[in-house]
């Protein structure tokens, strides 16, 4: 998942046991969260419908930059920093 989804949030599609979904990623999710889809996994075994589906996010960090990203990027560094020290 891009950075950026992960930031801003957005949708991703996710293969589950029979078909593709599109997963709904809130705002500011960190790498490596799990989100639950519920009754979205396996057939339970002698029983009725569906187990869950784990999803674990994976963010991508861009390999290059544009000069605009590069820049963007410097500011919100700057932003960051700025934020921090006010908070101290």
């Amino acid at each position: 998942m891009p950075l950026t989804d992960a930031v801003l949030g957005g949708e991703v599609e996710v293969q589950t046991v029979d078909r593709k979904l599109l997963l709904r990623i809130p705002e500011l999710t960190q790498n490596g969260r799990q989100i639950r889809l519920g009754g979205k996994g396996m057939p339970i075994l002698g029983g009725h419908g569906h187990g869950d589906l784990y999803a674990r996010v994976r963010v991508a960090l861009p390999e290059q930059l544009s000069d605009e990203e590069r820049r963007l990027y410097e500011q919100l560094r700057e932003l960051a920093r700025a934020r921090a020290g006010a908070a101290v």
